[in-house]
């Protein structure tokens, strides 16, 4: 999701909708919604939800969300007329049991204006995250469910669209029909267990291109519902999407979902699966700034939909890693050397305004639910994504990424579970370095100087190290320095920290000639975001 503006990220958090504790119990599992949605009408629509439930703890009820009305439910096929939705009672078994609920939505959108269900002049749609809402995650609004980033499940979608509409989805299209009343009836699936606020249902007199991207796992069709813009600039924007999902494969592994979707919105940007929604400026756009956004939200596909945060204190996760992605995606489309720049303009921002615009210098871990969605979980997080690439070389970072995005498909995990996982898989220790850039707060700065010879050595290298915003500082690590000769010839080595000064005497095991070295570098290629640009 492409975040709002940080000083919006400020406003107090609003609850609504049933409490994320009471949400996040263990009392059940949702398997699979079957939802039969209704916008032939617009709002207030009518909506049939069917859950398939397992009982997993001995609670004898469990709660549901839901931002409407609820007519009646049957459980088990036990018919309740005066539902509750926050009493929903186990039946006595072990197997799995039905939960059906008739209801009628309604547009609800948050106070901010942005999550909820838009039901817009021209179109109809869905943001499944709400910034003002607690918790973030916003499914209620559209459909009853169990509102949290654990509790997966599959889905079928039935719509009915306004006479002369047609509906563009989350899953894949399972058929198309239309009725004597030329509305149209469309069924789609999601095989794949996801969280409810990636789910995701639009309507409008939508253009449609079907194309199609080729890529290191296949051949994906995609699917780009646009309004007002104009076909070819379509074309021209997505036309990053060729180079971009082979990258991302290489880099991340399999695309999962096998459709990429994308529709234009009134509102905003939001990675929903299959059905990515869009501000529809950046639809036929080739600036800066829209080529980040269409490759941030496919980026989510692996950071959030493929492998989800546990909770939002580590949505860094989610959203530092799919702003990463659009950093890959730079380098796909114009280079390493653009790449860098795209990093560098991001590093820069982050020094000088991300302390001041979240209220001061934060840990990744932990977030406080009222800066979930502000800078430093985005634009830091991006810079600790890009530092662990640094850290560990691109080859062993992308291999233990892509093993990681196998092992967890579909799951959720937490800070400390992606630091043993990518320990495991790189065989590196990372604790030091998740302690300093993830659970800690503020960033390090180093300098890099060559001493004066002493009469035992002849040439000595001393890195420092300074904390920017803490006063803590990395235990032990590693720094990328590149000495010149007189000659201008660089040499790279990455030299080990300890402490506070790490000085070095530099003989003929570094492979260097110590007495033609004229100057260092520290950092020269922008492998780690030290707190210098």
């Amino acid at each position: 999701m492409k975040r709002m503006l940080f000083s919006m990220m400020l406003l107090a958090a609003m609850a609504a909708g049933g409490s994320a504790a009471a949400q996040s119990a263990d009392a059940v599992d949702v398997l699979d919604y079957d939802l039969e949605l209704d916008l032939s009408q617009g709002s207030p629509f009518a909506g049939v939800a069917t859950l398939t439930v397992m009982p997993v703890g001995e609670a004898a009820e469990f709660e549901l969300s839901l931002k409407g009305t609820v007519d009646s439910m049957q459980v088990a096929g036990v018919i309740y007329h005066d539902a509750n939705l926050a009493h929903v009672p186990v039946p006595s078994t072990t197997e799995a049991f039905a939960v059906k609920v008739w209801y009628h939505g309604f547009n609800y959108v948050e106070s901010r204006g942005w999550g909820g269900f838009h039901f817009d002049a021209d179109m109809s749609y869905n943001l499944g995250v709400a910034f003002n809402e607690n918790p973030h995650v916003f499914g209620r609004a559209m459909f009853p469910c169990r509102d949290n980033f654990t509790d997966k499940a599959t889905y079928t979608l039935r719509v009915k669209t306004r006479s002369g509409w047609t509906a563009q989805c989350g899953g894949m299209l399972q058929s198309r029909t239309v009725d004597d009343e030329g509305c149209e009836l469309t069924v789609w699936r999601i095989d794949h267990p996801v969280p409810t606020y990636l789910v995701s249902v639009s309507q409008a007199d939508y253009r449609l291109i079907e194309t199609s991207v080729a890529s290191v796992g296949g051949t994906y069709p995609v699917t780009l519902g646009y309004t007002t813009q104009d076909s070819a600039g379509v074309q021209r924007a997505f036309a990053l999407l060729d180079s971009v999902v082979p990258m991302y494969e290489r880099c991340l592994g399999p695309y999962r979902w096998g459709r990429i979707g994308y529709i234009a919105t009134r509102q905003g940007s939001m990675e929903h699966v299959n059905n990515i929604a869009l501000a529809r400026d950046f639809m036929a756009s080739t600036d800066v700034r829209a080529q980040s956004t269409i490759a941030h939200e496919l980026g989510h596909a692996w950071f959030g939909n493929l492998v989800t945060c546990a909770t939002e204190g580590d949505m860094w996760i989610n959203e530092g890693g799919a702003t990463f992605c659009s950093e890959i995606a730079r380098e796909s489309t114009h280079g390493r050397r653009a790449s860098n720049r795209y990093y560098q303009q991001n590093l820069e921002s982050v020094l000088r305004y991300t302390h001041l615009t979240d209220g001061g210098y934060l840990p990744l871990h932990d977030m406080p639910h009222s800066l979930t969605y502000g800078s430093t979980t985005y634009d830091k997080g991006a810079l600790v994504w890009h530092s662990l690439r640094g850290y560990l070389g691109d080859s062993l970072f992308y291999a233990s990424m892509r093993r990681l995005m196998a092992s967890k498909a579909f799951g959720n995990i937490d800070a400390a579970e992606l630091r043993d996982s990518l320990s495991l898989f790189s065989g590196v220790a990372l604790d030091d370095f998740f302690n300093f850039h993830v659970f800690g707060a503020g960033f390090v700065d180093y300098k890099a100087e060559l001493l004066p010879p002493t009469l035992e050595e002849r040439v000595r290298l001393k890195v420092s190290q300074q904390g920017v915003g803490t006063d803590n500082l990395v235990r032990s690590g590693r720094v990328p320095v590149t000495f010149y000769t007189y000659d201008f010839v660089p040499y790279k080595r990455w030299i080990a920290l300890d402490g506070r000064d790490t000085t070095l005497a530099i003989d003929a095991s570094w492979g260097l000639p110590a007495d033609d070295i004229a100057f260092v570098v520290l950092d020269e290629d922008c492998a780690i975001s030290d707190a210098a640009t």
